[in-house]
């Protein structure tokens, strides 16, 4: 007697759980050990313009004679805020020059709004500042800094433009 092959019958194609298995811990391994995470606030002070202070030149429009290389240089009249940090990171007073302590306390929408009123006095009405300094207590979160940043940006200079220079110094630790 001859048996008859059952046609309907298949072999099915098993897997090997395991060997997927191992791959995937061994790419999970590997991605783990090599992962390295940048600091996030760490590079604050390299983000920043390096401090300095600006000039202009005045020309000498009064003396025709005189040689293009003795023009004076004058320095940028400066409007300066001061930020200083509680231990948290967190903005605790803001203070300018002119103008005393602005705020203590926390970065609010209501003080960030006064010191969005003094900037508007001082920029949009009359042309004696020309440029914001701002010192930065080294503690400062970036995010809090930026809050400040953000107020000066909106500012309007009298002739219509916007407030463009805008430099940083670091505080020294007390």
């Amino acid at each position: 007697m001859y048996r008859r092959r059952d046609k309907h019958k298949h072999e099915e194609v098993q897997l090997s759980l395991t060997a997927m298995l191992d791959m995937a811990f061994q790419l999970l391994a590997f991605f783990i050990l090599t992962f390295k995470p940048s600091p996030v606030e760490g590079q604050l002070s390299l983000n920043l313009p390096k401090p300095g202070q600006l000039a202009k030149v005045v020309s000498q429009a009064s003396n025709a004679n005189a040689p293009a290389t003795t023009m004076p240089v004058e320095t940028i009249e400066s409007f300066l805020v001061q930020v200083t940090a509680d231990a948290a990171g967190n903005v605790s007073r803001l203070t300018t020059a002119p103008g005393g302590d602005i705020f203590a306390g926390g970065a609010t929408p209501a003080n960030l709004e006064r010191f969005n009123k003094i900037l508007n006095d001082n920029f949009s009405k009359t042309a004696v500042f020309e440029q914001v300094q701002i010192m930065v207590d080294p503690n400062l979160r970036y995010d809090e800094l930026m809050k400040i940043l953000d107020m000066c940006l909106r500012q309007k200079l009298p002739d219509g433009t916007s407030l463009t220079k805008i430099s940083f110094k670091e505080l020294q630790p007390q």
